[in-house]
Protein backbone atom coordinates (compact mmCIF):
# COMPACT_ATOMS: atom_id res chain seq x y z
CA UNK A 1 0.00 0.00 0.00
CA UNK A 2 1.24 3.47 -0.90
CA UNK A 3 -0.45 6.62 0.37
CA UNK A 4 0.11 10.00 -1.32
CA UNK A 5 -0.05 13.30 0.57
CA UNK A 6 -1.32 16.15 -1.61
CA UNK A 7 -2.39 19.76 -1.20
CA UNK A 8 -1.46 23.28 -2.16
CA UNK A 9 1.89 24.77 -1.07
CA UNK A 10 2.30 25.62 2.65
CA UNK A 11 -0.86 23.79 3.73
CA UNK A 12 1.26 21.74 6.15
CA UNK A 13 1.86 18.54 4.16
CA UNK A 14 5.49 18.22 5.26
CA UNK A 15 4.59 18.80 8.91
CA UNK A 16 1.82 16.24 8.51
CA UNK A 17 4.25 13.68 7.07
CA UNK A 18 6.73 14.28 9.89
CA UNK A 19 3.99 13.92 12.49
CA UNK A 20 2.61 10.80 10.82
CA UNK A 21 6.02 9.11 10.59
CA UNK A 22 7.42 10.51 13.88
CA UNK A 23 10.47 11.76 12.00
CA UNK A 24 12.10 14.77 10.39
CA UNK A 25 11.96 13.39 6.86
CA UNK A 26 10.44 16.47 5.26
CA UNK A 27 11.94 19.95 5.30
CA UNK A 28 9.57 22.51 6.86
CA UNK A 29 9.62 26.22 5.99
CA UNK A 30 7.13 29.04 5.64
CA UNK A 31 7.32 29.53 1.87
CA UNK A 32 5.74 27.79 -1.14
CA UNK A 33 7.42 24.75 -2.72
CA UNK A 34 9.59 23.96 0.27
CA UNK A 35 9.24 20.36 -0.93
CA UNK A 36 10.72 19.77 -4.39
CA UNK A 37 11.80 16.12 -4.48
CA UNK A 38 9.16 13.74 -3.08
CA UNK A 39 9.59 12.77 0.56
CA UNK A 40 8.99 9.10 1.35
CA UNK A 41 8.41 7.69 4.81
CA UNK A 42 6.66 4.96 6.77
CA UNK A 43 3.76 5.53 9.14
CA UNK A 44 1.81 3.06 11.25
CA UNK A 45 -1.83 2.14 11.45
CA UNK A 46 -3.03 0.27 14.54
CA UNK A 47 -5.16 -2.87 14.25
CA UNK A 48 -6.35 -5.37 16.83
CA UNK A 49 -3.64 -8.02 17.15
CA UNK A 50 -4.21 -11.78 17.38
CA UNK A 51 -1.63 -12.33 20.14
CA UNK A 52 -3.95 -11.95 23.12
CA UNK A 53 -6.54 -14.25 21.54
CA UNK A 54 -3.80 -16.83 20.88
CA UNK A 55 -2.37 -16.46 24.42
CA UNK A 56 1.08 -15.37 23.28
CA UNK A 57 3.04 -12.13 23.35
CA UNK A 58 4.23 -10.68 20.05
CA UNK A 59 6.18 -7.96 21.84
CA UNK A 60 5.02 -5.33 19.37
CA UNK A 61 1.50 -4.40 20.51
CA UNK A 62 0.34 -1.31 22.34
CA UNK A 63 -2.64 -2.24 24.50
CA UNK A 64 -3.51 -5.07 22.13
CA UNK A 65 -3.13 -2.94 19.00
CA UNK A 66 -0.53 -3.97 16.43
CA UNK A 67 1.36 -1.28 14.49
CA UNK A 68 1.08 -1.98 10.76
CA UNK A 69 3.60 -0.20 8.50
CA UNK A 70 2.32 1.86 5.55
CA UNK A 71 4.49 3.61 2.96
CA UNK A 72 3.75 7.30 2.42
CA UNK A 73 4.86 9.78 -0.25
CA UNK A 74 4.62 13.56 0.10
CA UNK A 75 4.90 15.55 -3.14
CA UNK A 76 5.33 19.27 -3.77
CA UNK A 77 2.34 21.55 -3.49
CA UNK A 78 -0.18 21.50 -6.33
CA UNK A 79 -1.71 24.72 -7.66
CA UNK A 80 -4.56 25.37 -10.13
CA UNK A 81 -3.32 24.42 -13.59
CA UNK A 82 -0.94 21.75 -12.25
CA UNK A 83 -2.17 19.24 -14.84
CA UNK A 84 -0.95 21.65 -17.53
CA UNK A 85 2.46 21.97 -15.89
CA UNK A 86 1.83 25.07 -13.78
CA UNK A 87 3.98 25.28 -10.66
CA UNK A 88 5.77 21.94 -10.75
CA UNK A 89 2.56 20.16 -11.56
CA UNK A 90 3.10 17.37 -14.09
CA UNK A 91 6.24 16.03 -12.44
CA UNK A 92 4.61 15.74 -9.05
CA UNK A 93 1.31 14.42 -10.33
CA UNK A 94 3.30 11.63 -11.95
CA UNK A 95 4.94 10.91 -8.58
CA UNK A 96 1.47 10.02 -7.32
CA UNK A 97 0.90 7.40 -10.00
CA UNK A 98 1.43 4.38 -7.76
CA UNK A 99 -0.59 5.72 -4.82
CA UNK A 100 -3.62 3.70 -3.70
CA UNK A 101 -5.19 6.62 -1.83
CA UNK A 102 -4.53 10.35 -1.53
CA UNK A 103 -4.66 12.30 1.72
CA UNK A 104 -5.53 15.91 0.88
CA UNK A 105 -4.20 18.30 3.51
CA UNK A 106 -6.01 21.65 3.47
CA UNK A 107 -5.35 24.80 5.50
CA UNK A 108 -8.43 25.05 7.70
CA UNK A 109 -7.39 28.50 8.93
CA UNK A 110 -8.01 30.15 5.55
CA UNK A 111 -4.64 31.94 5.69
CA UNK A 112 -3.34 30.98 2.24
CA UNK A 113 -4.65 31.61 -1.26
CA UNK A 114 -4.83 28.85 -3.88
CA UNK A 115 -1.16 29.42 -4.78
CA UNK A 116 -0.11 28.85 -1.16
CA UNK A 117 0.69 32.52 -0.59
CA UNK A 118 -0.08 34.27 2.73
CA UNK A 119 -3.34 36.22 2.94
CA UNK A 120 -5.28 37.63 5.88
CA UNK A 121 -6.25 34.86 8.29
CA UNK A 122 -9.76 33.60 7.54
CA UNK A 123 -10.02 35.38 4.17
CA UNK A 124 -9.72 32.27 1.98
CA UNK A 125 -12.41 29.57 1.92
CA UNK A 126 -10.69 26.16 2.42
CA UNK A 127 -13.47 24.41 0.50
CA UNK A 128 -12.22 26.03 -2.71
CA UNK A 129 -9.00 24.04 -2.31
CA UNK A 130 -10.90 20.76 -2.27
CA UNK A 131 -12.62 21.61 -5.54
CA UNK A 132 -9.51 22.66 -7.43
CA UNK A 133 -7.37 19.74 -6.29
CA UNK A 134 -9.93 17.09 -7.26
CA UNK A 135 -10.24 18.86 -10.60
CA UNK A 136 -6.45 18.75 -11.12
CA UNK A 137 -6.21 15.02 -10.34
CA UNK A 138 -9.09 14.20 -12.68
CA UNK A 139 -7.71 16.32 -15.52
CA UNK A 140 -4.33 14.65 -15.05
CA UNK A 141 -5.96 11.22 -15.56
CA UNK A 142 -7.90 12.61 -18.52
CA UNK A 143 -4.68 13.91 -20.07
CA UNK A 144 -3.09 10.46 -19.89
CA UNK A 145 -6.12 8.98 -21.66
CA UNK A 146 -6.56 11.71 -24.29
CA UNK A 147 -2.94 11.94 -25.38
CA UNK A 148 -2.81 10.63 -28.96
CA UNK A 149 -6.48 9.64 -28.84
CA UNK A 150 -7.03 9.85 -32.63
CA UNK A 151 -4.20 7.39 -33.17
CA UNK A 152 -5.68 5.07 -30.55
CA UNK A 153 -9.07 5.11 -32.28
CA UNK A 154 -7.52 4.22 -35.66
CA UNK A 155 -5.57 1.34 -34.14
CA UNK A 156 -8.63 0.08 -32.23
CA UNK A 157 -10.78 0.04 -35.36
CA UNK A 158 -8.39 -2.26 -37.16
CA UNK A 159 -7.67 -4.53 -34.19
CA UNK A 160 -11.21 -4.49 -32.75
CA UNK A 161 -9.69 -4.18 -29.27
CA UNK A 162 -12.32 -4.01 -26.48
CA UNK A 163 -12.67 -0.62 -24.77
CA UNK A 164 -11.75 -2.07 -21.37
CA UNK A 165 -8.42 -3.28 -22.79
CA UNK A 166 -7.71 0.07 -24.44
CA UNK A 167 -8.33 1.96 -21.22
CA UNK A 168 -6.32 -0.56 -19.21
CA UNK A 169 -3.37 -0.11 -21.54
CA UNK A 170 -3.55 3.67 -21.12
CA UNK A 171 -3.97 3.73 -17.34
CA UNK A 172 -2.15 0.68 -15.95
CA UNK A 173 0.96 2.83 -15.43
CA UNK A 174 -0.82 4.78 -12.70
CA UNK A 175 -2.11 1.67 -10.95
CA UNK A 176 -5.60 1.69 -12.47
CA UNK A 177 -6.59 -1.92 -13.05
CA UNK A 178 -8.88 -3.68 -15.49
CA UNK A 179 -11.44 -4.59 -12.75
CA UNK A 180 -11.62 -0.90 -11.75
CA UNK A 181 -12.16 0.15 -15.36
CA UNK A 182 -14.73 -2.55 -15.98
CA UNK A 183 -16.63 -1.50 -12.85
CA UNK A 184 -16.91 2.13 -14.03
CA UNK A 185 -17.84 1.19 -17.60
CA UNK A 186 -20.52 -1.22 -16.38
CA UNK A 187 -22.02 1.22 -13.88
CA UNK A 188 -22.59 3.99 -16.43
CA UNK A 189 -25.00 3.12 -19.24
CA UNK A 190 -24.22 6.40 -21.04
CA UNK A 191 -20.77 5.22 -22.02
CA UNK A 192 -20.77 4.03 -25.67
CA UNK A 193 -19.61 0.54 -26.66
CA UNK A 194 -17.83 1.77 -29.79
CA UNK A 195 -14.45 3.38 -29.12
CA UNK A 196 -14.84 5.98 -31.89
CA UNK A 197 -18.01 7.28 -30.21
CA UNK A 198 -15.97 8.53 -27.26
CA UNK A 199 -15.32 12.28 -27.23
CA UNK A 200 -13.41 14.57 -24.85
CA UNK A 201 -16.42 15.16 -22.61
CA UNK A 202 -16.95 11.42 -22.14
CA UNK A 203 -13.26 10.85 -21.46
CA UNK A 204 -13.26 13.59 -18.80
CA UNK A 205 -16.40 12.17 -17.21
CA UNK A 206 -14.80 8.72 -17.13
CA UNK A 207 -11.63 10.20 -15.59
CA UNK A 208 -13.73 11.68 -12.77
CA UNK A 209 -15.42 8.35 -12.06
CA UNK A 210 -12.28 6.22 -12.25
CA UNK A 211 -10.47 8.65 -9.92
CA UNK A 212 -13.03 7.99 -7.20
CA UNK A 213 -12.20 4.29 -7.02
CA UNK A 214 -8.54 4.26 -8.10
CA UNK A 215 -7.34 7.35 -6.21
CA UNK A 216 -9.91 7.97 -3.44
CA UNK A 217 -9.24 11.07 -1.35
CA UNK A 218 -9.30 11.38 2.43
CA UNK A 219 -9.72 15.02 3.43
CA UNK A 220 -7.60 16.25 6.34
CA UNK A 221 -8.11 19.80 7.64
CA UNK A 222 -4.89 21.06 9.23
CA UNK A 223 -4.11 24.02 11.51
CA UNK A 224 -7.23 23.68 13.65
CA UNK A 225 -5.11 25.15 16.48
CA UNK A 226 -5.36 28.56 14.78
CA UNK A 227 -8.25 30.83 15.88
CA UNK A 228 -9.31 31.64 12.30
CA UNK A 229 -10.10 27.97 11.64
CA UNK A 230 -13.11 28.05 13.97
CA UNK A 231 -15.33 29.79 11.39
CA UNK A 232 -14.73 27.06 8.80
CA UNK A 233 -14.91 23.78 10.75
CA UNK A 234 -18.69 23.29 10.73
CA UNK A 235 -18.86 24.30 7.06
CA UNK A 236 -16.18 21.79 6.10
CA UNK A 237 -17.81 19.02 8.17
CA UNK A 238 -21.21 19.66 6.60
CA UNK A 239 -19.81 19.38 3.07
CA UNK A 240 -17.38 16.52 3.82
CA UNK A 241 -18.65 14.47 6.81
CA UNK A 242 -15.61 12.16 6.78
CA UNK A 243 -13.08 14.99 7.14
CA UNK A 244 -10.48 14.60 9.88
CA UNK A 245 -9.48 17.74 11.78
CA UNK A 246 -5.82 17.83 12.77
CA UNK A 247 -3.04 19.96 14.18
CA UNK A 248 0.22 18.59 12.81
CA UNK A 249 2.20 21.22 14.71
CA UNK A 250 0.65 20.15 18.02
CA UNK A 251 1.42 16.49 17.33
CA UNK A 252 5.06 17.32 16.54
CA UNK A 253 5.32 19.46 19.70
CA UNK A 254 4.10 16.57 21.87
CA UNK A 255 6.38 14.08 20.14
CA UNK A 256 9.39 16.36 20.68
CA UNK A 257 8.60 16.93 24.35
CA UNK A 258 8.37 13.18 24.85
CA UNK A 259 11.73 12.65 23.10
CA UNK A 260 13.22 15.19 25.51
CA UNK A 261 11.85 13.21 28.46
CA UNK A 262 9.61 16.07 29.59
CA UNK A 263 6.27 14.28 29.13
CA UNK A 264 4.83 10.88 28.39
CA UNK A 265 2.48 11.08 25.43
CA UNK A 266 -0.14 8.39 24.85
CA UNK A 267 -1.58 9.34 21.42
CA UNK A 268 -3.98 6.40 21.12
CA UNK A 269 -5.41 7.28 24.54
CA UNK A 270 -5.34 11.06 23.89
CA UNK A 271 -3.48 11.55 27.16
CA UNK A 272 -0.37 13.33 28.51
CA UNK A 273 1.61 12.70 31.70
CA UNK A 274 3.86 15.57 32.79
CA UNK A 275 7.38 14.61 33.93
CA UNK A 276 9.60 17.68 33.93
CA UNK A 277 8.30 20.91 32.38
CA UNK A 278 9.14 24.55 32.88
CA UNK A 279 6.34 26.91 33.86
CA UNK A 280 6.14 28.18 30.26
CA UNK A 281 5.97 24.63 28.90
CA UNK A 282 3.23 23.79 31.40
CA UNK A 283 1.18 26.67 30.00
CA UNK A 284 1.68 25.31 26.48
CA UNK A 285 0.57 21.84 27.55
CA UNK A 286 -2.47 23.23 29.35
CA UNK A 287 -3.52 25.07 26.20
CA UNK A 288 -2.96 21.95 24.09
CA UNK A 289 -5.06 19.87 26.46
CA UNK A 290 -7.91 22.39 26.57
CA UNK A 291 -7.99 23.51 22.95
CA UNK A 292 -6.88 20.39 21.06
CA UNK A 293 -7.04 17.20 23.11
CA UNK A 294 -10.41 17.99 24.67
CA UNK A 295 -12.22 20.12 22.10
CA UNK A 296 -10.86 18.30 19.04
CA UNK A 297 -10.58 14.88 20.73
CA UNK A 298 -6.85 14.75 20.02
CA UNK A 299 -4.46 16.04 17.38
CA UNK A 300 -6.19 13.89 14.77
CA UNK A 301 -2.94 12.25 13.62
CA UNK A 302 -2.77 8.84 15.40
CA UNK A 303 -5.84 7.21 13.81
CA UNK A 304 -5.59 8.55 10.26
CA UNK A 305 -3.87 5.52 8.74
CA UNK A 306 -6.42 3.21 10.36
CA UNK A 307 -9.09 5.24 8.52
CA UNK A 308 -7.12 4.70 5.32
CA UNK A 309 -7.20 0.92 5.79
CA UNK A 310 -10.96 1.02 6.30
CA UNK A 311 -11.49 3.21 3.22
CA UNK A 312 -9.50 0.83 1.02
CA UNK A 313 -11.05 -2.32 2.54
CA UNK A 314 -7.72 -3.88 3.46
CA UNK A 315 -7.32 -6.69 5.99
CA UNK A 316 -4.44 -8.11 8.02
CA UNK A 317 -2.91 -11.60 7.88
CA UNK A 318 -0.24 -13.20 10.07
CA UNK A 319 1.96 -15.81 8.34
CA UNK A 320 3.93 -18.20 10.57
CA UNK A 321 6.35 -21.05 9.93
CA UNK A 322 5.48 -22.97 13.12
CA UNK A 323 1.75 -23.21 13.69
CA UNK A 324 2.08 -24.68 17.17
CA UNK A 325 4.24 -21.89 18.58
CA UNK A 326 3.15 -19.11 16.16
CA UNK A 327 6.76 -18.36 15.25
CA UNK A 328 8.87 -17.83 12.17
CA UNK A 329 11.95 -19.93 11.36
CA UNK A 330 13.99 -17.87 13.82
CA UNK A 331 11.58 -18.48 16.70
CA UNK A 332 10.07 -14.98 16.75
CA UNK A 333 6.42 -14.89 17.79
CA UNK A 334 4.05 -13.44 15.17
CA UNK A 335 6.87 -11.32 13.74
CA UNK A 336 5.07 -10.09 10.64
CA UNK A 337 1.66 -8.71 9.80
CA UNK A 338 0.71 -8.26 6.15
CA UNK A 339 -1.74 -5.62 5.01
CA UNK A 340 -3.63 -7.01 2.01
CA UNK A 341 -6.72 -6.15 -0.06
CA UNK A 342 -9.94 -8.01 0.66
CA UNK A 343 -10.12 -10.99 -1.69
CA UNK A 344 -6.40 -11.84 -1.47
CA UNK A 345 -5.89 -15.60 -1.73
CA UNK A 346 -3.63 -17.87 0.30
CA UNK A 347 -1.36 -18.34 -2.72
CA UNK A 348 -1.15 -14.59 -3.31
CA UNK A 349 -0.13 -14.10 0.32
CA UNK A 350 2.61 -16.66 -0.23
CA UNK A 351 3.86 -14.56 -3.15
CA UNK A 352 4.03 -11.49 -0.94
CA UNK A 353 6.28 -13.39 1.47
CA UNK A 354 8.58 -14.89 -1.16
CA UNK A 355 8.39 -15.70 -4.85
CA UNK A 356 9.51 -19.32 -4.26
CA UNK A 357 6.68 -19.87 -1.78
CA UNK A 358 4.14 -18.90 -4.42
CA UNK A 359 5.73 -20.93 -7.20
CA UNK A 360 5.91 -24.06 -5.00
CA UNK A 361 2.67 -23.49 -3.10
CA UNK A 362 0.98 -26.69 -1.89
CA UNK A 363 -1.63 -25.36 0.54
CA UNK A 364 -2.18 -23.06 3.45
CA UNK A 365 -2.98 -24.16 6.99
CA UNK A 366 -5.45 -22.18 9.10
CA UNK A 367 -3.61 -22.23 12.44
CA UNK A 368 -6.79 -21.74 14.47
CA UNK A 369 -8.60 -24.76 13.00
CA UNK A 370 -5.71 -26.73 11.44
CA UNK A 371 -7.78 -26.78 8.25
CA UNK A 372 -6.07 -27.03 4.86
CA UNK A 373 -6.64 -24.03 2.61
CA UNK A 374 -6.59 -24.27 -1.18
CA UNK A 375 -4.64 -21.80 -3.32
CA UNK A 376 -7.85 -19.90 -4.16
CA UNK A 377 -8.97 -19.55 -0.52
CA UNK A 378 -9.73 -15.88 0.17
CA UNK A 379 -8.20 -14.74 3.43
CA UNK A 380 -10.19 -13.16 6.24
CA UNK A 381 -9.09 -10.36 8.52
CA UNK A 382 -6.63 -11.52 11.21
CA UNK A 383 -6.11 -14.97 9.68
CA UNK A 384 -3.04 -16.74 11.08
CA UNK A 385 -1.76 -18.97 8.30
CA UNK A 386 1.08 -21.37 7.67
CA UNK A 387 2.17 -21.76 4.04
CA UNK A 388 3.06 -25.29 2.94
CA UNK A 389 5.55 -25.46 0.05
CA UNK A 390 6.95 -28.33 -2.02
CA UNK A 391 10.43 -26.99 -1.32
Amino acid sequence: MLIGIVGKPSAGKSSFLNALTKSNIAKIANYPFTTIDPNIGVGYAYRKCVCQEMNVSCGQCINGLRPVPIKIIDVAGLVPGANEGKGRGNQFLNDLGQADLLIHVIDASGSLNEEGEDVDAGSHDPLLDVIFLEDEIEKWIYGIMANGWDKIIRAARSSKTPIVDIFTDRLSGIKITKPMIRKVLTANTNYPKAIDAWNNDLLLDFAKEIRKISKPILLVANKVDRPSSKQFLDKIKEKYPDVIFISALTEITLQNLEKQGKIKYFPLENRIEVINLSDKEKQVIKKIEDEILVKNNGTGIPNILSNVIDMLHYITAYPVADGSHLTDQDGRVLPDVHLIPEGTTAKELAGRIHKDLMENFVCGIDVRTNRKLADHYELHDRDVIKIMSSK
